[in-house]
């Protein structure tokens, strides 16, 4: 059995532009695994700025990857947040404790994003403090 290799890259992050103000802006992350062992891949999702300072952060849900296989890892990102000029920024962790992979993606938000609507309250409970 030869030697086990864990290695792998961030191969694109594809945005999909809310349809309306409500809904979440998607990116899916394209993962590869480019080495011979299974990976428990997991990381972060970051929108920074034009000046950047860091404005939203979503958790990239844990995922095993096989050796050789290309994964999509789906991110939804809610506001609120202004329109303007940003970056998104890609941070996985595929077991290695002393490396990450990253990949970032420069994109405009052309309207506002919403923060998502709360939910109703639970039947029989009260809205407010108790």
């Amino acid at each position: 059995m030869p030697p086990l290799v864990s290695s792998g890259r961030i191969t694109g992050i594809v945005p999909s532009a809310p349809k309306g103000p409500q809904d979440p802006f998607r990116f899916a992350l394209q993962y590869q695994n480019t080495g011979n062992a299974a990976q428990k891949l997991s990381g972060r999702f970051e929108v920074r700025d034009a000046s950047g300072k860091k404005v939203a952060e979503v958790a990239v849900e844990e995922v095993v990857v096989l050796p050789g296989q290309v994964r999509l890892l789906p991110i939804a990102l809610v506001g609120p947040l202004p329109t303007g000029s940003y970056t998104a920024l890609a941070v996985l962790n595929y077991g290695d404790p002393t490396k990450d992979v990253a990949a970032d993606l420069p994109f405009t938000l052309e309207a506002p994003l919403a923060a998502p609507p709360t939910p109703p309250p639970a039947e029989g409970e009260k809205e407010g403090t108790p």
